[in-house]
């Protein structure tokens, strides 16, 4: 019984000190609490902002919510395009007696990888915008050339040159 006692008495020992730094521990959480709290709330609004940032990042490099999955270099080649493909037109439509135009197009790539810079002929006898692939050998060179002359047409439009919608509006007499 004397050992049982001696046994018990060690346990006991054991057991208060376990106490004694439990109630420690909790002494100083319970003094950490609001700190920790106060730095929590303090990290919402950068929860917030990051958030905001990884969705901005996500539209940028054509995931997330974008739905052509176009990335922003990706846009602001389309944007280009798009007036290229306006100048070049002029141009075309000159150079096949008014029967194609080049049309910029969103519309996702072959495969459906990456969207934004596709073009597209428009047929003003059949009334169909058609692959430029299918273009003849001899609609395919105009179609180029249009293409570089339009974005000559650009660049020297952006660069000082000559206004592009007086060009537009002598219907290229000049060209």
């Amino acid at each position: 019984q004397q050992a049982a006692v001696e046994a018990a008495d060690a346990e006991l020992s054991t057991a208060t000190a376990l106490l004694a730094q439990a109630e420690s521990r909790r002494t100083s959480l319970e003094r950490l609490a609001p700190s920790l709290g106060a730095a929590v709330d303090a990290l919402a609004p950068l929860v917030e902002t990051a958030s905001a940032v990884r969705r901005l990042a996500d539209l940028c490099a054509g995931q997330g919510q974008n739905a052509l999955r176009m990335t922003l270099s990706a846009f602001v080649l389309a944007a280009r395009l798009e007036e290229v493909a306006e100048a070049a037109s002029v141009r075309l439509r000159r150079m096949t007696q008014g029967r194609y135009e080049l049309v910029h197009t969103d519309g996702a790539s072959r495969g459906g990888v990456r969207a934004g810079l596709g073009l597209l002929a428009r047929d003003a006898w059949s009334g169909q915008d058609r692959d430029t692939a299918t273009l003849s050998g001899g609609e395919t060179f105009l179609a180029s050339l249009a293409l570089a002359l339009g974005l000559a047409d650009v660049v020297m439009a952006e660069s000082g040159g000559a206004d592009r919608g007086a060009v537009r509006r002598r219907g290229l007499r000049d060209a």
